[in-house]
């Protein structure tokens, strides 16, 4: 059977499953093969469009993956089990495809070049791309339609592809190709793809925008594509303008004029793809001026200069974009409309949402009078847009402002809530929301104030609202809960007196009917939680009530076997839920969890916990391990009872790969069991050991994995003391070897997860070293000694870290802790010989104590002191 046949018989239930497994095995068993195939289907012109085109979807789809782990898996694949000779094969055939007259072929090879651009342009595998596909738009023969196909590919890959991929000369070939295709005399999906291709490729064309002849071009191009007669080209064109105020603000200035002037005409007249992008333009700018305002903070205090100044463009222009956002936007809602509707209203609510942000105090004579027209209005659509305006200006002013206008409206819109004075649902829907929001961030204003009584038997009622108004009420709650947070190990709290009346009536919204609709149960179990977090030490019985009546249900959920798929879809969402209740109430009763039926309770928690993990691929098994850690902790060294039978668990999560959130909680719990059972660890430690070290050898791994389990052989080596000698050497080794990982700086994410690597090495390291140094107290005597290797790789990454506080890196206030309590506890394990070393590189270490130091933590000042007495860095 040819590939040709092949693929017509996936579009025939009949023939599907058959032709599927056909070309699964064939990918899976000869991928090379399976490739070239493929890409000699889409380049075939005597075939038909249907197998063409999906050719070329499934070779992209073959080299594309849906995670990181997955995409590496694909990358290697495509440079380790295809030949050099038949790689260029393929990417010939990718190319020549472009220019089919089939045009389905034609935009499949589009997306089938930019799959394996972005595998090898990192690599400078296909320098020649470019320039053939620049070469191929510039063909004075080619007709619009293929013309199309090569301006799309160049977009995909410029959307996909990493700055340092594409070189300046060649953003400049890409620039001129496009702005070839930007013109309302063209087709239009010839200009849209032109847009699009201009949007993926502004991000590299920063040395272009620094050069203002050049920045002008492209500005005017955008801006022509902002007056295209095509709705398509517009939409697009406002997208460009949204990436210039994130990418480009320090140049707005010279443009912001006419932006402002088109911005606000396609906000009034145009259609709504169109007018909503003119609205994220001003959402975007208010986000960068908020993180420019936080940013010269930080900069101030430092005594440094900020990276870019903010110009106060909101500011400028708050106040008729406001009106803007208010009279032409916020009453356009449509009926019925969910969280999930995005129209011109919901847009402009969020835009709100930031503005206030960015005006704070000054943005309420620009949004009360509006509220105070309308909130009463006889079209719902005005009362409603009233009331999310109020809402969405709340995180804005500060308490003292706020005051007073909170205090005259919340009757208003607490009436908004219910029913008995508000008929339409869309308008109670949204008082709720507009309450949680209140209760996020201003519920201080309301206590012991007149309002706070008829605030909680309002959102007692609200609750037998129907399911959209109770889920925003049950959002309310949880809200509401955590303002209590300060107050949460007191002997009793203002929440005391209500923590019964919302348990019971949020455990009856869990029971409704309609509770899986507008995830209305989730957040009833979410308020649950808040509760029970922020209770006083009063409702401890009222707690231990509780769990009890969650175990019972949980015990049904395992006893009871579902019939349907949605019966076991709902047991499933149950028991994901039970857990976080059972995991929650554990952390907040700790010991007390034994108190009245001594470890009955505890014991049957073990038991379930063991039942689901057993349940084939149940997606409350990341929930279970939780719950056992929780439980680790709150019964401490009584855990010695569940160890028997819950390690081999534990351990089995440790090898789920494939799920790697359930494998993260095991480790996490792995922490939680040494932490409570300490020694008792040391029949299973070298499995667990050998399961660590697998992990982390293992490429294909979810890198979130890496630092807890780094983090855990510090609570191993706890745990086991002196005794952890057979596996320091090992476990050494791999710490030193994660200690050498850098990421690119720019990318916020890869810093954020750099400072987490580092702060569980750090935690390893000051494990390990207290571990072996033993108790003395305890008659447990000390192997420190064996540290003396370590020492010096030891101080040299935490060197690292000094030099990087000297640099002004963004480093996490519990890394620069981390680094400092090392050094402590280096010296008062090794003695003088490591305190010479410190001593010695005084100059290099003492901002990394100053930065510690100044870090207005109380425990890490602590640690400061500490260390810097221990190392005889004593303040001048």
């Amino acid at each position: 059977m040819s590939l040709t046949e092949i693929l017509l018989k996936t579009q025939s239930p009949a023939t599907r499953e058959e032709a599927e497994n056909l070309l699964k095995s064939a990918e899976t068993n000869n991928f090379g093969s399976y490739v070239s195939e493929l890409a000699k289907e889409l380049a075939n012109e005597g075939s038909t469009p249907q197998p063409r085109s999906l050719a070329g979807v499934l070779l992209k789809l073959s080299l594309t993956g849906q995670t990181e782990v997955n995409q590496r898996q694909k990358s290697e694949r495509w440079m380790q089990q295809v030949s050099a000779e038949a790689r260029a094969q393929v990417k010939a055939a990718c190319l020549q495809s472009l220019s089919s007259p089939c045009i389905e072929a034609s935009r499949a090879g589009a997306q089938a070049v930019a799959a394996i651009a972005f595998i090898e342009m990192p690599f400078q595998q296909w320098p020649d791309l470019l320039p053939k596909l620049n070469a191929e738009a510039a063909r004075p023969d080619l007709a619009p339609e293929l013309k199309i196909s090569v301006v799309q590919a160049i977009g995909y890959i410029c959307e996909s592809a990493e700055p340092e991929s594409i070189a300046e000369v060649q953003v400049n070939e890409l620039l001129n190709t496009i702005g070839s295709t930007m013109n309302d005399n063209l087709p239009e999906k010839l200009y849209e793809a032109g847009t699009t291709a201009m949007l993926n490729t502004l991000e590299f064309a920063a040395h272009n925008m620094k050069n203002e002849m050049e920045r002008n071009m492209i500005m005017n191009m955008i801006v022509q594509g902002t007056k295209s007669k095509y709705v398509s080209v517009r939409t697009k064109a406002y997208e460009c303008i949204v990436k210039t105020a994130s990418f480009y603000y320090e140049y707005l200035g010279e443009y912001i004029t006419g932006i402002y002037e088109s911005t606000f005409k396609a906000i009034r007249e145009d259609v709504q793809p169109v007018g909503m992008q003119a609205i994220e333009f001003w959402t975007t700018l208010c986000e960068e001026e908020i993180y420019l305002l936080e940013e010269q903070l930080e900069q101030d205090m430092k005594g440094e200069e900020p990276s870019k100044t903010c110009a106060f463009y909101m500011r400028k222009c708050g106040k008729q974009l406001c009106e803007l956002l208010l009279n032409d936007c916020l009453i356009k809602q449509e009926e019925d409309q969910d969280e999930e509707t995005r129209n011109i209203a919901t847009s402009a609510a969020m835009c709100l949402g930031f503005l206030s942000q960015c005006l704070h105090n000054d943005i309420l004579p620009y949004i009360l009078p509006f509220v105070e027209k309308n909130i009463n209005n006889e079209d719902w659509h005005r009362r409603e847009a009233s009331v999310l305006a109020f809402g969405a200006m709340l995180e804005g002013p500060d308490s003292v402002h706020i005051q007073a206008p909170l205090q005259a409206a919340f009757e208003t819109i607490l009436s908004k809530m219910l029913v008995r004075y508000e008929a339409n649902t869309q308008v109670r829907d949204t008082s709720a929301w507009c309450v949680s929001t209140i209760c996020a961030h201003h519920l201080n204003l309301l206590i012991p104030d007149k309002h706070y009584h008829p605030l909680v038997d309002s959102l007692l009622k609200a609750l037998d609202d129907e399911a959209r108004v109770a889920r925003n009420v049950a959002f309310a709650i949880h809200n509401f809960a955590r303002a209590f947070a300060p107050f949460a190990n007191d002997a009793s709290n203002q929440l005391s007196p209500l923590f019964e009346k919302f348990i019971a009536k949020l455990l009856e919204v869990t029971k409704r009917e309609d509770r899986n609709e507008w995830e209305l149960a989730d957040n009833a179990y979410e308020a649950i939680n808040n509760l029970v977090e922020n209770a006083a030490m009063d409702m401890h019985p009222l707690i231990q009530k509780l769990l009890i009546e969650i175990v019972k249900t949980l015990i049904a959920t395992v006893e009871t076997q579902p019939n349907t798929s949605d019966e076991k879809e709902e047991r499933e969402k149950l028991q994901m839920f039970l857990c976080g209740n059972v995991q929650v109430i554990a952390n907040k009763l700790q010991g007390a969890i034994t108190q009245g039926s001594g470890f009955e309770l505890p014991d049957k928690i073990m038991e379930l916990m063991v039942k689901i993990i057993q349940i084939p691929n149940a997606p409350a098994h990341s929930d279970c391990y939780m719950v056992i850690g929780a439980m680790a902790n709150a019964v401490d060294s009584e855990f010695n009872r569940y160890l028997g039978f819950v390690m081999k668990f534990v351990i089995a999560g440790l090898n789920n790969h494939a799920e790697y959130q359930v494998c993260q909680n095991a480790v996490g719990t792995v922490g939680d069991i040494c932490r409570a059972v300490e020694g008792s660890i040391k029949p299973y430690c070298k499995e667990i050991m050998v399961t660590l070290a697998n992990n982390l050898k293992d490429p294909n791994l979810n890198k979130a994995v890496k630092p807890p389990t780094l983090g855990v052989f510090g609570d191993i080596a706890l745990a086991m003391g002196p005794d952890y000698e057979p596996y320091l050497n090992d476990s050494m080794e791999i710490i030193f070897s994660a200690a050498q990982a850098d990421v690119d700086r720019e990318d916020e994410d890869m810093v954020e997860y750099l400072n987490v690597l580092r702060e569980s090495i750090l935690e390893a390291c000051t494990g390990i070293i207290q571990g072996l140094n033993g108790d003395p107290s305890a008659n447990i005597p000390s192997k420190g000694q064996l540290l003396q290797p370590y020492a010096e790789p030891m101080l040299a990454f935490v060197g690292t870290i000094a030099q990087e506080v000297q640099q002004g890196n963004d480093l996490s206030a519990a890394l620069v802790k981390g680094a400092v309590g090392v050094l402590g506890d280096l010296v008062f394990v090794l003695g003088q010989p490591v305190k010479e070393k410190i001593l010695k590189h005084r100059s290099h270490v003492e901002p990394l104590f100053q930065e510690c130091e100044s870090s207005g933590d109380k425990a890490a000042v602590q640690v400061a002191q500490w260390s810097r007495q221990t190392c005889g860095l004593l303040a001048a």
